[in-house]
């Protein structure tokens, strides 16, 4: 204890030891005391207090810190890191670069290598960046009894149109996002500098119970866009990708569940949850993949299709789709759900993961080659971001109606586009060709996908606004105004 060790050191100052020594260390793991931000400056001063008092002029190191993430907890890992930064000493050292095991999730990446928010915001920007994010996350606390839309993942695309336009209607919008995905943090400076105080940032995870407590208290309707989102990565932690999309629905569930007057709740689940389609004849032209049905073509798939799952992610986002209908029927949750197609637009930073519409135009905007899996017909309907936002909001006002079911959501069959019409159209946009390379057909990828609407429309009038060129056009000028963009990998590939 601190007692003892103070201590220890005024036995050896007595005995002249501290003159001796170049640099005193101490070890403390910030985890295992008491959170308020004042340790160090306790701790570290009653130390120089010792060595001063004892003519010592030796230097005082933080010999081994830090604070696990158990839990995603990167808010608290954030805030440890800056006070050990703050700490009068002159250095310190952080346990460790990376995860050793699970039970030691201190590292500033994890046991698969990827960079936590603490090692992402120092590379971006350093410890600024680190104390900006940190503010942020303390303002709009305060709603004057207006009450609040909550947003789990709200930082993400969907998630920033959707608050900017509730923002500019008056209301008041919460954000609860972990900022896991690169371009969170810009579009979330990007909220906070058009709306100011209107907006509150959480910065916690779906998979902290606790947070979402604390979160849904208030809420007046939940939009729960929060999601692992790719398949690859599903592919190569099926365990990571549940817990993030199964375990925190079913938490945020469980946490309307104990609220008197559970507020509305639209789940964003995916058409993935109709699994490869591979029953489906098709016919083939040069550009893309087409129905042999006519009255199928002319229509979409429509919400009769039996789901059938399929990767880790189309089992984990069907799993979380059931559920909220489940809880919708079994414990009256005004709750319903959209399975979307592409969605594509503003405030999309696509990677080879995930967002292939944003990926591809970033890609050719950065002459950077385009990897498609397949032979580039697979067939798309792909739906711009406001019109989605409409949808979204039409079903909260239409909740009593929807609630306890699932509707398919994208452009329908006036919006569609092949991979191979997608390129050609950036290479009209740009007056060049993308460049392109073909790779192996991936495992479960849809050849067609295109979304019949009619439902939803029919309960709420719906209907998409946005043509695909307008879209396209809207977006590579959101695009342009970017640049340079952040994160462009360096090699494209992109997953449907």
């Amino acid at each position: 204890g601190a007692v003892a060790q103070a201590g220890w050191l005024e036995l050896l100052g007595a005995r002249g030891v501290l003159r001796e020594i170049d640099a005193l260390g101490v070890q403390v793991r910030l985890d295992t005391v008491e959170p308020g931000g004042h340790f160090w400056p306790r701790r570290i001063t009653a130390l120089w207090d010792i060595l001063l008092r004892h003519e010592s002029k030796a230097e005082i190191w933080i010999t081994h810190t830090g604070h696990a993430n158990a839990g995603a907890h990167d808010r608290a890992q954030i805030r440890a890191f800056l006070e050990t930064m703050d700490a009068p000493v002159q250095r310190f050292y952080w346990y460790s670069a990376q995860d050793r095991d699970e039970s030691e999730a201190t590292g500033l990446f994890d046991l698969r290598g990827a960079p936590r928010l603490l090692a992402r915001m120092l590379a971006e920007g350093g410890p600024v960046r680190l104390r900006e994010l940190l503010a942020l996350s303390q303002r709009g606390r305060s709603h004057n009894g207006k009450g609040v839309a909550l947003i789990t993942g709200g930082a993400g695309f969907i998630g920033t149109n959707l608050a900017a336009r509730l923002l500019g209607e008056g209301r008041n919008v919460r954000i609860l996002d972990n900022l896991c995905r690169p371009g969170t943090e810009t579009n979330l400076r990007w909220l906070a500098n058009q709306f100011g105080e209107r907006i509150e940032f959480r910065l916690a995870d779906v998979r902290d119970r606790l947070a979402l407590r604390d979160a849904v208290a208030d809420a007046t309707e939940v939009f729960h866009l929060a999601a692992q989102v790719a398949v690859t990565s599903s592919l190569v932690d099926p365990l990571h990708d549940f817990d993030i999309n199964g375990r925190g629905t079913l938490n945020l569930l469980e946490e309307l569940r104990r609220l008197d007057k559970p507020p509305p709740l639209l789940f964003t689940s995916t058409n993935k949850v109709y699994g490869g389609l591979d029953d489906l004849p098709l016919v083939v032209n040069d550009t893309r993949y087409e129905l042999a049905d006519p009255d199928l073509r002319r229509r979409g798939i429509d919400e009769s299709r039996p789901i059938a799952f399929c990767s880790p992610y189309g089992c984990s986002k069907g799993a979380s789709d059931q559920y909220v209908l489940d809880f919708a029927r079994t414990f009256h949750l005004p709750a319903a759900v959209l399975r979307m197609s592409c969605i594509y637009g503003p405030h999309q930073f696509g990677t080879e993961d995930q967002g292939w519409v944003a990926h591809f135009a970033r890609q050719a905007l950065a002459r950077q080659p385009i990897v498609i899996y397949g032979d580039g017909r697979q067939v798309r309907d792909i739906l711009f971001v406001e019109d989605l936002v409409d949808a979204l909001l039409l079903a909260r006002d239409h909740i009593d109606g929807l609630r306890g079911h699932a509707f398919n959501m994208g452009g329908g069959p006036r919006n569609t586009v092949s991979l191979r019409e997608l390129l050609a159209e950036l290479g009209r946009m740009h007056n060049r060709p993308p460049e392109v390379r073909y790779e192996n057909w991936r495992a479960s990828d849809q050849r067609y996908y295109v979304s019949d609407v009619a439902r939803f429309q029919a309960a709420t009038g719906w209907a998409p606004r946005t043509s695909v060129t307008e879209g396209l056009e809207r977006m590579h000028e959101w695009l342009l105004a970017q640049r340079p963009s952040p994160a462009v990998p360096e090699r494209g590939r992109v997953a449907l």
